[in-house]
């Protein structure tokens, strides 16, 4: 079960503003995830870049773009669950 897009949150631990995934949500949440009258900006999973800023930021950061880990577990065989 490939689960797709997400919303924007904000992290209690330092109000930080994240993107939560998905895949990220275990299937018991998933009513909650996906209550859009707490979480009212969903992704589509396009995006929209400046590319002079994004050139700007690479180089200044020695061409990485700290980003944490999504993980979404996948079987080989995609009759599996």
């Amino acid at each position: 079960n490939d689960k797709k897009g997400g919303h924007l949150a904000v992290r209690n631990a330092d109000s930080q503003l994240i993107l939560r995934e998905a895949a990220m949500c275990p299937d018991e949440d998933e009513d909650q995830f996906q209550d859009i009258t707490k979480h009212k900006f969903f992704n589509t999973n396009n995006l929209w870049i400046r590319l002079d800023k994004l050139r700007e930021y690479l180089d200044s950061h020695d061409g990485i773009i700290p980003l944490p880990m999504i993980s979404n577990k996948k079987t080989v065989n995609p009759k599996d669950d």
